[in-house]
């Protein structure tokens, strides 16, 4: 049976959020184009090369990056490196974004801490075969702890600031917030309990988890205003 745009759809639904998000990033780049947030539609237009890569990989064996046969359709290389520059970018974002210095510190901290663990594992889980689980799990912890400090800070001055609903960054935390809560569970329940995610259909609300940070991102986008320049 010939496969339809609908199967396609149905199968990839997820990235469609991706493109929408990176789409709408580059319509509102004047919004930000001075701002911390000035990277965002590289960060997002690599998201979406990133898991158009990824599915290449796995679908077809005539396309690898793993030379072993029984490996063919590894990918987690791809995501493993995606992983670092994401979650770094972020911790960058949240750590110039803080004012008070215990805060910054704070993240400070768990950015050194995630660069150990990422180091470490390699030498625990082959990451072209593996996807880094404690480094995501240290990672997920780091990223968690920078967006609620944000937003401890955020309602401390907000009224001094861009109301949150008009707050671009508040609207990306929210989705980083959701998805992160979930994110190393799935994977850890993935890898270790490869039976169980399918019972669970773990795949499903992984992928649902990445819509729901997705619109968050994209209403943000479609609500923000003006975001403050980068002082020189």
């Amino acid at each position: 049976m010939p496969i339809t745009i609908l199967d396609i759809i149905a199968e990839y639904y997820y990235i469609l959020f991706y493109g929408i998000t990176f789409i709408i990033s580059i319509v509102k780049f004047r919004l930000y184009f001075d701002s911390i947030l000035k990277h965002l539609p590289m960060i997002f237009g690599y998201t979406l090369l990133t898991e158009i890569l990824g599915n290449i990989i796995r679908q077809h064996e005539d396309f690898q990056i793993v030379f072993l046969e029984q490996f063919a359709d590894y990918n987690n290389v791809v995501y493993n490196v995606f992983d670092v520059i994401f979650f770094l970018y972020f911790f960058y974002v949240f750590w110039n974004s803080l004012i008070k210095e215990k805060h910054k510190r704070i993240v400070v901290y768990g950015t050194t801490s995630y660069i150990i663990v990422s180091f470490i594992n390699v030498f625990i889980q082959d990451p072209m075969l593996f996807p880094q689980i404690y480094a995501i799990g240290v990672g997920s912890i780091t990223m968690i702890i920078s967006v609620l400090l944000y937003f401890k800070e955020l309602r401390l001055r907000s009224s001094l600031s861009v109301p949150n609903k008009n707050n671009l960054l508040f609207w990306l935390g929210i989705g980083l917030l959701f998805f992160y809560i979930c994110y190393p569970f799935f994977m850890t329940i993935g890898i270790f309990h490869y039976e169980l995610y399918k019972i669970l259909h773990l795949k499903h609300l992984l992928y649902a988890s990445i819509v729901l940070m997705y619109s968050c991102f994209i209403y943000g986008f479609l609500k923000m205003r003006r975001l403050k320049a980068i002082q020189p």
